[in-house]
């Protein structure tokens, strides 16, 4: 009988591993390089931002929320958040021109961009959701 109790535990423990493995991935936020030579006055510039899923577990589209600043304001981004399969990414852009910031000479523009990862789900490592980029204009 206690041979049955312990199997069934330890059944139980594997189980519950591999629920809770599923729910964990590991997301990185990168930014596509921007050169001062790309942003020329009165253009708009398109941002390219990436996701990526750096982990075996596919990651759904409810499971992290992906926000971009732009000098500290909110903007919309082109695209609505996706699954992300295991080792894939996903490209978020903005065309600033469109509806928030066209480059001007002499401005300086804070880029930063970060993941919020949803209650019930894990990401194993917290310090690759944010990045920030500061782009000067002369």
């Amino acid at each position: 009988m206690s041979y049955i109790l312990s199997f069934l535990l330890t059944i139980m423990s594997i189980v519950s591993c591999l629920v809770t493995s599923s729910n964990s991935f590991d997301l990185k936020i990168a930014m596509d390089a921007l050169t001062k030579e790309e942003l020329k006055d009165g253009s708009p510039v398109i941002l390219k931002i990436r996701v990526m899923n750096l982990s075996k577990n596919t990651c759904p589209e409810n499971a992290y929320k992906f926000t971009l600043f732009i000098n500290d304001k909110l903007v919309s981004l082109d695209r609505k958040p996706t699954e992300l399969l295991p080792q894939n990414s996903i490209t978020y852009t903005k065309e600033l021109g469109s509806y928030h910031f066209i480059a001007h000479k002499d401005s300086t523009y804070k880029i930063s961009a970060k993941i919020e990862i949803a209650e019930g789900y894990e990401d194993s490592d917290l310090t690759n959701n944010r990045i920030e980029k500061l782009i000067l204009m002369k």
